[in-house]
Order: C-alpha cells, then structure tokens, then sequence
C-alpha cells in the first residue's frame, strides 16, 4: 500500500509546493484548501491516509478544530502533525494540544525537515 498524506492547507502556492514536493518522494498526497471539505473526505477514506498534515490557521475551520474531528473520528489511528508560523500555546493548553496533535512544525520548515519528519511517521 501506497503512503498516503491527507494535506490541508488553505494557502495555495504553499499547498502546491508541499504536495509536489512530498509526491517526487514517492508519497501520495491529497489536498484540500477547505478543512470542511477535508473533513468530510476523511471520515470516508480514513483507512487510506498514514498521517494528516494540517495547517493552524484557516479559513471556517481552524486547524486545532479539524484536528480534533479527526482524532474523534480515527481515534489514534492516524497521526496528526500541525504546521503553524503562530503560537498554539495561545489558543490551547499543552494537554490540549499534546491530546490532540501528533506533533507541531513550525513553519517555515524546510522540504527536506519536513520530509524527514513524515516519514518518522511512515
């Protein structure tokens, strides 16, 4: 079976660099800008995704948010990494966080860090 990122990110340009470059490693990766839509797509396909990778701040749905919804719906069955260029520590306590996320990026973060940092989870 084929390594599967679920990727939502609302910013295109970073989205479009992030799923190329993670695709040219061998991973599959489908993105979403939308984490509603995300979200939805996930709780039908959970069993095809290995990690969800998850920006902080969007658009409609925040990132701790969806992360939550993902962790109701997979229990721990998929881990779930955060990228953020913002302080989670300010909407959400360490156990918050710690019971919810796999792990945090802070961004920027390199292709080459942020490939490393997968496939840990691989």
């Amino acid at each position: 079976m084929q390594k599967s990122i679920l990727l939502v990110e609302n910013y295109y340009e970073l989205s479009r660099i992030f799923s190329t470059y993670l695709q040219a490693m061998g991973l599959n990766v489908a993105t979403f800008s939308n984490p509603g839509e995300a979200l939805q797509h996930f709780s039908s396909n959970m069993e095809s995704y290995s990690i969800v990778l998850t920006d902080f701040v969007m658009e409609g749905m925040g990132g701790f948010e969806f992360a939550k919804e993902i962790k109701r719906l997979s229990g721990n069955g998929v881990p779930i990494i955060m990228l953020t260029g913002y302080s989670i520590n300010d909407f959400a306590t360490e156990e918050e966080i710690a019971n919810t996320v796999t792990r945090v990026i802070i961004k920027p973060v390199s292709l080459k860090s942020l490939y490393t940092i997968l496939s840990s989870y691989l």
